[in-house]
């Protein structure tokens, strides 16, 4: 979802692949901080008493994404939620298994 904000693809698909990548960001924020997911309009609440600072960041940049198709905020939100995680997974990434895992 965030690889549809990266491209300009018109702003349609903007607000579609916002939308998506609102309640999913927000439920890998919260499922990694230990915390029970949320929907709809009850993810402000969820993540404001996890921690108000990213609830705020949440707002402001899906507001200016809705507002303007300014996608900066939200790669930055994004890339801030990741970090910890290691990043973005960029495409063609692959992990060999180990040899002992084949059959």
């Amino acid at each position: 979802m965030a690889a549809s904000l990266v491209d300009d693809r018109g702003e349609g698909v903007v607000i579609a692949a916002g939308a998506a990548l609102y309640g999913a960001l927000a439920d890998f924020a919260l499922r990694a901080a230990g915390h029970w997911s949320a929907t709809g309009k009850a993810i402000p609440r969820a993540l404001a008493a996890m921690d108000p600072v990213l609830a705020a960041q949440f707002t402001t940049a899906f507001a200016a994404l809705f507002a303007t198709s300014n996608v900066a905020s939200v790669q930055s939100l994004v890339d801030a939620v990741l970090a910890p995680h290691g990043g973005r997974l960029l495409a063609r990434y692959r992990q060999v298994a180990p040899a002992t895992w084949r059959v």
